[in-house]
């Protein structure tokens, strides 16, 4: 089997594993949202031990996929990136890239 072949059995392997961290397994005290959350954290780490995706996809993901799943609204989850510090970094490496 060459190394698609074994990656894509890797990624059925994660779409399991969060199948059944959010549906067959009852955590007590944990909410839906808390058990997407795992699952979400759980697929990540798979994905970046076994380097399934770049780690620029992997990152955008991470971003993306909590509204989706209903984990948090998607105005929290894209809050944080309308902040000074945001704007001042992205100022400070386009400044560098001019210099």
């Amino acid at each position: 089997m060459d190394k698609k072949g074994i990656k894509k059995w890797i990624v059925l392997a994660i779409i399991i594993v969060a199948y059944l961290v959010i549906n067959a397994m009852s955590f007590e005290g944990l909410t839906i949202e808390g058990q997407r959350a795992l699952a979400l954290t759980i697929a990540v780490v798979l994905a970046l031990m076994f380097e399934l995706f770049p780690i620029a996809i992997v990152g955008i993901l991470c971003v993306l996929l909590p509204p989706v799943l209903g984990i948090i609204p998607q105005a929290q989850a894209f809050q944080n990136f309308g902040t000074n510090a945001v704007f001042f970094i992205i100022a400070t490496f386009i400044f560098a890239e001019g210099f």
